[in-house]
Parts: structure tokens; C-alpha cells; sequence
């Protein structure tokens, strides 16, 4: 019988969790400075927020909003919270850490934050299309412990309520899905959360790895074609003893800028070059540890397959360094940095010309870049 969103026993820090929540606390940092660049004021949207911190002591999400609020006071005038749980037992546990914490905040009378005791899709849009928030730029974490709570229809409303734009951060539970697909009961329900029954035609499968997969193919199509969202990115979570996957961490936006931070953060907090946590062997890159030039030999065939790609693709043509970051991003599973290595190497071979002005050396994202004519024949010269 699954246990109550109040158990106990679901509020221990799980490995997968921690990577979950360095993911959410990296990117919400990025997104802060990103969007507050343009927006005095902010908002941040808890749709399950639970306890706010977990048996072992460890902070949850909303705890984590706050820290990073309180780091970035000097970009913003004010930093809204909206945390929500349905529970009540988690939602009187909540308030209080939530008081605690701001309280502890050097810069709290820059935090305005409101709790809710709602049903997450009842208030999600009511609270986003409030005179309050509405023209707000709003970062969304949906983390349920199941899919029942966030029907498609309600995900699709928050992506197109305004022009300023919203972006979501969501659980997407597809073993669940998957495990109750011949499940007459449930289909209501998974057809809620898909926005359409053509998840039905997924029965056909009995291959696990074939139904995740068409599972989330569907999902990030539906996201696309029905809510006309530009960008989307999943994020892949393993059990930590098997080799099954639990979920999807799924990020959605219509700004290339904030889909370019959150896939950065993700391939950082990746393993073995994936997208993903991989299980208890995995760990996750610390700011310091990082060195993103050590690339690996995974990464390095793939850099060299994408100055191919690059030759190809701009034989003869100018385009500016975010036209190729833009071709890089949503073509491949490299970024920034992995670009600038392969245009390195091709200046360095005379295949490119860099027009930096001024400057001697980098790429900047209005820098233009020649790609000299490739396979040119002797009778060209």
C-alpha cells in the first residue's frame, strides 16, 4: 500500500534526491541571475514543497530557494516564494522551517513568501495569473511522489499564461506510467497526464527499455506540439541498486538562454558523459571540482564529430558563435565549452576566421566566425 506524503518514511534523503536538488539549487542560481537581469522582482513556485527538510536534517527544495534568494539579494528588489502541500501534517512542518529559515536570512525583507494547504492543480494557475504575479517571470518545481497531481492540461496553461514567460522543472514518473499500462483503473488518469490516449498505443511493447522510451518520446512531443513549448530536456534517474529507470527530471522553456544554463547544469551533474544518474556509483561535480577542458574520450570523438558536423553544415558561411552554440545545443550532447574546443582547433587549422574586433583571443556570443570553403577543386585558384 503506498504511504502517505506525510510518512515518514518517504522524507529520507535518497542519493538520487541529492542530485535532484544540486540540479534544482544550480539552475535556480543561474535563472536568478539570468532573469532578474530584466525584473526587478522574481518568482519562484514550489508546487509540492513538502516539509522543507528531510529526517537526516537535510534542507528540500524550498529551503534551498531561500538560500539561493538570500546569496543573490544584490541582483533583484524583491525574490517571491509560493510553496504549496496538500498534506496538512507537511504543510504546518513547512511553515515553520520556511519562518525559520527566512528569519536566519541576512537579506529576508527581500524574500515575500506565501504557503498554500491546496491541491496543486487547483491553485497552479489561479496563483500564476494572480495581479501578483502575472507579469512575473516564474521558475515552476513540480516534484510529486507520483503523476496523478500535474495533468498535462495544467503544465501546458503555466507555459502560455504570459508573455514574459515561465519555465517548469518537473518530476515526470515514468516507471510508474509504465508499470500501469494495461491497467484499465488508471487510465483516466495517465490519460490526464499525457493531455491524449495515444499512450494506449504503447501497450503494444513488452520490452521495458522500448515503453520508457516511448513513454517520454511522447511526453517531451506532446509538451512541443500541444503547449508549444521551444525547448525541452530530460534528465534521466536510475534506482540507486538497480539498473532500472524512476523517473525523468524535465525541464521546460521558451528561452534558449535558460534551456543553454539548465543543460549545462545537467550534463555537469551527469555521469559517464549522460545525462543522468546512473545509481549509487554515481557522483555528482562540485563547483571547484570541475574542469570541464579534461574532457573525455567519449567527449573527445564527439568533438571531433562536431567540427565535422560544423564544416559541413557552414561550408563558406559567416554566422555569429550563438548561431553555432544554438546548432550545438539542440543537436547534440555537447555544450559551451565542448564548442569552443572544436572552434579552437579549426582556427588553429585555418579551416575558420574569428571577426572578435579588437580582441585577440575567446569567443563571445555576437563574435562573427567564417567557415572557409572546404573540397575547393584546383581550378577555383
Amino acid at each position: 500500500m503506498p504511504l502517505d506524503d506525510s510518512d515518514p518514511d518517504k522524507w529520507h534523503m535518497k542519493e538520487h534526491t541529492e542530485v535532484k536538488h544540486r540540479i534544482l539549487r544550480k539552475y535556480l542560481t543561474t535563472w536568478t541571475r539570468i532573469v532578474s537581469s530584466g525584473n526587478p522582482e522574481i518568482h519562484y513556485f514550489d508546487g509540492f514543497a513538502g516539509r522543507a527538510r528531510y529526517e537526516d536534517g537535510e534542507p528540500g527544495s524550498p529551503l534551498l530557494a531561500l538560500d539561493v534568494a538570500n546569496r543573490s539579494a544584490d541582483l533583484f528588489d524583491i525574490f517571491h516564494c509560493t510553496y504549496n502541500d496538500y498534506s496538512d501534517e507537511n504543510y504546518q512542518i513547512l511553515k515553520e522551517e520556511v519562518k525559520d529559515k527566512k528569519n536566519s536570512c541576512e537579506n529576508n525583507t527581500q524574500i515575500d513568501e506565501v504557503i498554500f494547504n491546496e491541491e496543486f492543480e487547483d491553485i497552479a494557475i489561479p496563483v500564476l495569473d494572480s495581479e501578483k504575479y502575472s507579469g512575473l517571470p516564474s521558475m515552476v518545481f513540480i516534484d510529486p511522489f507520483g503523476y496523478s497531481g500535474t495533468p498535462f492540461n495544467v503544465i501546458s496553461k503555466i507555459m502560455n499564461l504570459q508573455s514574459s514567460g515561465n519555465e517548469v522543472f518537473f518530476n515526470f514518473m515514468v516507471d510508474t506510467i509504465r508499470r500501469f499500462l494495461d491497467d484499465e483503473s488508471k487510465e483516466e488518469t495517465i490519460t490526464r497526464a499525457f493531455g491524449s490516449s495515444d499512450w494506449k498505443s504503447i501497450r503494444k511493447y513488452t520490452d521495458r527499455e522500448k515503453q520508457e522510451e516511448e513513454i517520454l518520446k511522447l511526453y517531451v512531443s506532446q509538451l512541443k506540439e500541444e503547449a508549444g513549448v521551444k525547448y525541452v530536456f530530460p534528465f534521466q534517474m536510475k534506482h540507486p541498486d538497480k539498473n532500472v529507470t524512476v523517473y525523468y527530471l524535465i525541464h521546460a522553456t521558451n528561452h534558449f538562454k535558460g534551456f543553454k544554463a539548465m543543460k549545462d547544469v545537467m550534463f555537469n551533474e551527469g555521469a559517464d558523459d549522460n545525462f543522468a544518474y546512473l545509481g549509487s556509483d554515481h557522483y555528482g561535480y562540485e563547483d571547484e571540482q570541475t574542469n570541464l577542458f579534461e574532457v573525455t574520450a567519449s567527449e573527445d570523438l564527439r568533438i571531433k564529430e562536431l567540427r565535422e558536423r560544423l564544416l559541413s553544415r557552414y561550408n563558406g558561411d559567416t554566422v555569429s558563435f550563438n548561431d553555432i552554440l544554438k546548432f550545438a545545443y539542440l543537436n547534440t550532447d555537447l555544450i559551451d565549452t565542448h564548442c569552443r574546443k572544436a572552434l579552437t582547433t579549426l582556427e588553429s587549422q585555418d579551416k575558420i576566421h574569428v571577426d572578435r574586433g579588437s580582441s585577440t583571443r575567446g569567443f563571445k556570443e555576437e563574435y562573427d566566425i567564417t567557415f572557409r570553403p572546404q573540397n575547393q577543386r584546383l581550378t577555383d585558384f
